[in-house]
């Protein structure tokens, strides 16, 4: 397990805050084997076997990201950085912040409404990274807030506002290996999206965190047995259309179009056809009261 910057330390300008040295992990955590799993390799072998072919398997990991990756990335170090400093207010001298305002001046308020929440806007803990031997899971996560009673966890994300349910397979995840290697209750979780300043809480959901261990020892087994036959079924669906694979003319984006299983991801599944049939059944009553 490795802590990165944790409660206590105070940075009072940007300059300093960005001379942070980020302990790195030992080499052979850090490059794992090809069943070592984390969130991004296990949805991507979830969504798509034939792209976690090219990706794990052929090496093509040196194809350049799409724009809204790296965008990401850069925001989720402005966010690291600035939640440590003693003023959030501080990201507004950074290099990238003209790039990024809305997210930036978004993330000042979500850091205001937290000293209002819990008394400081600092987070308990940031960048948390867990490496658990036992499961040979690596986990990154973005912020660890110290509550009364136990603790909650937030991710952060950069794209449109979805509901909860679509990343609650990744929260429950990270509740899991927070309660084991920190000891602690996890009692809450959510998702801050930053383009939109919106944050989506919820209580922890027992029965989803249960759950977890079947469900590694249920992806691994799929990802092994596709190892050992070399057979990665090509699915298709919307996501297709942001494949660095398909742009590349590596692969045609044409497969089975399969529900997601994760529970997160179909829960938001089920959610969103549920309601576009209510939508539909309201339209048909508007019509006959016509």
């Amino acid at each position: 397990m490795v802590k990165r910057l944790g409660k206590g330390k105070r940075v009072f300008d940007w300059i300093d805050q960005k001379e942070i040295k980020i302990p790195p992990l030992r080499d052979h955590i850090r490059k794992g084997a090809l069943t070592r799993l984390s969130v991004s390799k296990m949805q991507l072998f979830e969504k798509c076997p034939h792209a976690f072919k090219f990706y794990y398997i052929d090496g093509l990991k040196n194809l350049k990201d799409s724009e809204a990756m790296l965008n990401g990335k850069t925001i989720h170090d402005m966010f690291y950085y600035a939640s440590m400093a003693k003023y959030p207010e501080l990201i507004r001298l950074d290099k990238d912040y003209p790039a990024f305002e809305k997210d930036c001046e978004n993330f000042i308020k979500f850091s205001r409404n937290r000293m209002v929440y819990l008394g400081t806007s600092r987070p308990y803990l940031a960048e948390y990274e867990i490496y658990d031997e036992e499961l040979d899971v690596l986990l990154y996560i973005d912020r660890i807030d110290k509550l009364k009673g136990g603790i909650e966890i937030v991710d952060y994300k950069t794209g449109k506002v979805h509901g909860v349910g679509i990343y609650r397979f990744q929260l429950a995840l990270y509740t899991y290996f927070v309660e084991k290697h920190l000891k602690e209750k996890v009692i809450r979780w959510g998702v801050f999206f930053s383009n939109a300043g919106r944050y989506m809480g919820e209580p922890v959901d027992r029965k989803l965190v249960n759950m977890i261990k079947n469900t590694i020892a249920s992806v691994r087994t799929k990802m092994e047995n596709s190892i050992k036959t070399g057979a990665f079924e090509k699915r298709s669906g919307p996501l297709c259309n942001w494949c660095n694979f398909r742009h590349f003319s590596l692969c045609d984006g044409v497969g089975v179009n399969k529900e997601p299983s994760f529970f997160g991801e179909l829960d938001w599944y089920r959610g969103e056809q549920k309601e576009k049939k209510a939508a539909k059944k309201k339209v048909k009553k508007i019509k006959k009261k016509r």
